[in-house]
């Protein structure tokens, strides 16, 4: 997992992977106040971004996922998220159920500590097929977030 705020976007581009720079840049330079809630292309990369509300809910009630093919770019808009990370584990493979020919794989929460990330207008999560996660966790004060998530193809780290 990968987090940190647009803000600090260009110092960190060397260290990310040019994929995941590529998309976070692309996405800084959207005005996500202006657009709708849905699909949105996301310009010169043959990705779409799905900017969408939700209603949080304390961790517990939460559901832990993680994807095959894809990396998943969470950036919060408004309001504020928290998401739980742990590693995929033997343990968690074990519990694994869902839909892998959509890519989501979803999990019982880890009994294995989780490292919780909050989330704030600006502040992005880059999570990996390896990480499971649950996102959509309450912060206190916060009752919802917009956010935008980007499925980035595992295989794009590897192209250039």
């Amino acid at each position: 997992m990968i987090t940190g705020h647009l803000e600090c976007l260009r110092r960190a581009g060397s260290e990310s992977p040019d994929a995941v720079f590529s998309v976070l840049n692309a996405l800084a330079k959207m005005d996500f106040q202006s657009i709708e809630d849905g699909e949105v292309a996301l310009s010169g990369h043959g990705l779409t971004a799905k900017l969408f509300s939700l209603e949080t809910h304390p961790v517990e009630a939460g559901t832990a996922e993680s994807h095959l093919d894809n990396i998943d770019i969470h950036l919060v808009v408004s309001g504020a998220e928290k998401i739980a990370q742990a590693p995929l584990t033997t343990a968690a493979d074990a519990t694994r159920q869902g839909q892998p020919e959509n890519d989501n794989i979803f999990y019982d929460l880890p009994a294995e500590p989780m490292t919780m990330v909050t989330l704030k207008p600006g502040e992005f999560a880059v999570l990996f097929p390896w990480d499971i996660h649950a996102p959509g966790c309450s912060v206190p004060g916060e009752e919802s977030v917009r956010k935008v998530v980007v499925k980035l193809p595992l295989e794009s780290l590897k192209a250039g």
